[in-house]
């Protein structure tokens, strides 16, 4: 219309948007049919008027109209590609037509896993499509929570472990797509072979379903965990890899892995004291302990982690930005990572303080960093610094520049953080909180050297070197008394020698030299 110099009323524009009504994925044909008709037919009720060039920018409309008409072909191009050719579905499909996918010591039972209930419905269409009928047969796709459904599926796939014996006219299931409703609570250890068709964000939940099939109980001499990653272009914008990598790395530096998720080195080792701890608080039910952990994963975090990012960070660094760190002025206030900022548990404020310490006798001059947090009801105490660490890590994308507008009494929160950290720092209290574990384990050492500050000594240890030693010991201890109900003699010898050589390190009485805030991060 617009080439025979007309345009349509804007009371008709609002009429056509009624037939679309609102949702242009709804867009049926009858719709598009009563659309052209309007348009076509010699008796149109449509109103047009003229285009005046002197309100309307002729030109640039028609323009703008052939663009919008490119871009819709070419989205409507696209839409076509995309529905006949899956590049990931086709190597899936490759990989079991040409049996590279199957592995002679991991049976012949196959367990994929998806994130997305969408995507296991699009399996279920696409998947037919490859295959004979009486292999497609044996397939099933679960996607929903319905505990029958679930119930009937799991024990066709899995009958040995089920210990289920099959009805009259019911098949057993050799290949099983589901969510991750199976993820937790099941023993489908008859399949020796799992495809995690995508990668889950959380590396738990990976754990959780790799758990499915690499369990006691498995008749396999070996299992196979196959994982799908994203196209190089997708990662690259997503980003699910990186991210998915540094949480096994927190895991790993943590409460260690007994078992590889995305192919690296496991690195099995002893619960620490937080996995004990939260292991207790469910009885025997480990997932739940680890996904409780896990949730807040950044708690993961150890001191020695970020002792060696400071390392990497001052290698790649020169004397000069160096310099420029450690001559930054005092007493400058920030934003807290985007991550922190958004956590209605994350304190209000929190401050770095260093106060300096001299020896009343060899004048000897030590530096204390406190860590400082103001809560969200307003009080204000010291938090060891493994958890200040956490809530003020954060990735490039989160350091965005933002105009200074919080609003505290800048002064007030400073007195008051200045009076605590010169509080704390002369009584050289632990850095980390004390567990159950570590406690029981104090318990039992002290009445194997009575008379001596056990817990005053241990807790309190100044370097890593120290505090990694203890830790290590803590866990044997924990071990001997587990397996034979005593600490052994050798695990006792250590200990005596470190609570010696800790002795001998009891600093002099020291007085406080001087006191400088150095920052506070606000929300």
């Amino acid at each position: 219309m617009l080439e025979k110099g007309l345009i349509m009323s804007f009371a008709d524009i609002a009429d056509l948007n009624k037939i679309i009504d609102g949702d242009i994925t709804q867009f049926s044909e009858d719709a598009i049919t009563e659309i052209r008709d309007k348009f076509d037919s010699e008796t149109s009720d449509l109103n047009f008027v003229p285009a005046d060039s002197k309100i309307y920018n002729i030109p640039q409309l028609k323009k703008d109209l052939i663009r919008d008409k490119k871009l819709i072909n070419l989205l409507i191009e696209l839409v076509t590609i995309i529905e006949n050719h899956d590049d990931k579905l086709d190597a899936f499909v490759k990989l079991i037509q040409e049996q590279k996918i199957r592995f002679p010591k991991s049976g012949e039972k196959m367990l994929i896993f998806s994130f997305y209930a969408d995507t296991i419905e699009y399996l279920s269409q696409k998947i037919p499509e490859y295959f004979d009928t009486n292999f497609v047969s044996g397939i099933s796709f679960l996607s929903g929570a319905n505990t029958k459904e679930i119930e009937s599926v799991t024990n066709r796939f899995s009958p040995g472990s089920k210990n289920y014996t099959f009805k009259d006219g019911e098949k057993e299931i050799h290949t099983l797509f589901a969510t991750d409703v199976l993820s937790e609570w099941q023993n489908l250890q008859d399949s020796g072979l799992l495809v995690n068709y995508d990668l889950h964000w959380n590396p738990v939940r990976m754990i959780q379903r790799n758990g499915r099939i690499n369990r006691l109980g498995s008749v396999h001499e070996e299992v196979h965990i196959i994982n799908m990653y994203p196209a190089h272009y997708l990662e690259a914008y997503l980003k699910l890899v990186n991210t998915l990598e540094r949480k096994i790395e927190r895991i790993k530096n943590s409460v260690g892995t007994d078992q590889s998720i995305l192919g690296e080195d496991a690195m099995p080792v002893e619960f620490t004291d937080d996995i004990q701890v939260e292991a207790s608080l469910y009885g025997d039910n480990a997932t739940e302990a680890f996904q409780t952990i896990s949730d807040d994963d950044v708690w993961l975090l150890s001191e020695d982690e970020y002792i060696r990012e400071y390392r990497t960070w001052r290698s790649h660094t020169t004397p000069e930005d160096v310099i420029d760190i450690e001559t930054m002025p005092k007493w400058k206030w920030g934003y807290m990572p985007i991550k922190s900022r958004d956590k209605a548990s994350t304190p209000s404020v929190i401050g770095l303080i260093s106060v300096w310490l001299q020896g009343q006798e060899s004048q000897s001059i030590t530096r204390t960093d406190i860590f400082t947090a103001v809560l969200p009801d307003g009080r204000l105490h010291s938090i060891p610094s493994i958890e200040a660490l956490g809530y003020l890590r954060a990735e490039p994308s989160e350091n965005l520049a933002m105009h200074d507008r919080m609003v505290y009494d800048r002064y007030h929160i400073n007195k008051r953080s200045v009076r605590i950290a010169e509080q704390k720092a002369p009584q050289k209290n632990q850095s980390h909180k004390i567990t159950s574990t570590q406690t029981k384990v104090l318990d039992a050492l002290a009445k194997v050297f009575p008379g001596r500050d056990i817990s005053n000594l241990l807790m309190n240890v100044e370097t890593i070197q120290d505090e990694r030693q203890r830790d290590k010991l803590f866990r044997e201890v924990v071990s001997n008394l587990k397996e034979h109900n005593v600490i052994l003699p050798q695990v006792l010898e250590q200990i005596a020698k470190l609570i010696d050589a800790l002795s001998s390190r009891v600093a002099e009485n020291q007085y406080i030299a001087h006191t400088t805030p150095i920052f506070y991060y606000g929300k």
